[in-house]
């Protein structure tokens, strides 16, 4: 609803603007105003980019600058291991690509990309059809760069104002499961299945192989990003200011960084059930002692092995 507001409000006037406000005019003759919000962000969501890397990411923010600083670490981290991958070349390009985002949603970019979509304020039904043709045939936005920045672009605007944590826990999670994605598939399978017994899945999940290998590569991708945020919290000094400031912050809602990152990584394992939940976020860290401190589950296993 922000967004939207921001987009009228916004003194430049393009075609591809006024399709998308003929849209909302006539998705609101049959549903209610909260559902064509949502509707006309997922139809139009480049226009929304427009607005956001104008208004948030224009001349650069601080939330620019943590971003591409987390994939400056991610990057030096993996090639310092001498890590062969062909996500690393790509999120180098990317990198450099993002400090500038507002090239790639110009007005006169964004009419010619909804240049042949017919849009009409009487015609809610034919307007869905004619955008989910163009999503298919003729938007530039679903693949490859565009894509990328767009998706980057809007996850800026809504971790506006997050600590530190949240990044780590939501985006340098990502990066890592697309990195350990490719490399888990390709190890040893005997190895592998040592991993899952120690981390006694449940029948439901150890029965798939695909579950299993979600289940190690989930797990393995928040270690990572617990790594790589503890050292950011030490390493140079004035991280370790950044994060005592956050955690005050924090304070007021009974929260730290600490907890942040963790709820955030038992809440995505919670997604699947309760007995995923307890088998891969207990066991797959019970030996990371911040995790043991902040909950003081006191958790135990017969199997004292140290999972993957």
């Amino acid at each position: 609803m922000q967004l939207l507001t921001e987009l009228q409000n916004d003194p430049e006037q393009f075609e591809a603007k006024q399709k998308m406000l003929d849209f909302f005019i006539s998705c609101n003759s049959h549903h209610a105003l909260d559902d064509c919000y949502r509707e006309t962000f997922e139809y139009f969501k480049p226009l929304f980019g427009y607005i956001v890397t104008k208004n948030l990411l224009d001349g650069g923010s601080h939330e620019l600058d943590d971003f591409l600083g987390i994939l400056d670490r991610f990057v030096a981290r993996l090639q310092k291991d001498r890590e062969s991958n062909p996500i690393l070349n790509k999120l180098a390009t990317y990198k450099q690509k993002f400090k500038t985002p507002r090239i790639y949603f110009h007005a006169r970019d964004l009419s010619r990309e909804y240049k042949t979509l017919r849009i009409y304020r009487e015609s809610y039904e034919h307007n869905v059809h004619n955008l989910l043709q163009h999503r298919k045939l003729n938007s530039t936005y679903e693949l490859g760069v565009q894509r990328t920045m767009l998706d980057w672009s809007m996850y800026l605007f809504q971790s506006r104002n997050k600590p530190m944590s949240y990044f780590y826990s939501t985006f340098t999670v990502h990066l890592y499961m697309m990195l350990f994605n490719s490399r888990e598939r390709q190890r040893d399978f005997t190895r592998f299945r040592e991993d899952v017994e120690c981390l006694r899945l449940p029948q439901f999940v150890n029965v798939l192989d695909e579950a299993r290998m979600l289940a190690v590569i989930y797990l393995k991708s928040f270690r990572a990003a617990w790594i790589d945020y503890s050292a950011w919290t030490n390493s140079p000094p004035v991280n370790n200011g950044i994060y005592d400031q956050e955690n005050g912050v924090l304070q007021k809602y009974h929260l730290d960084n600490k907890r942040i990152f963790f709820t955030l990584y038992a809440q995505n394992f919670c997604e699947f059930g309760k007995d995923l939940a307890e088998n891969v976020f207990y066991l797959g860290l019970k030996q990371n002692k911040d995790f043991f401190d902040i909950y003081s589950c006191g958790f135990q296993t017969e199997n004292p092995m140290t999972c993957v």
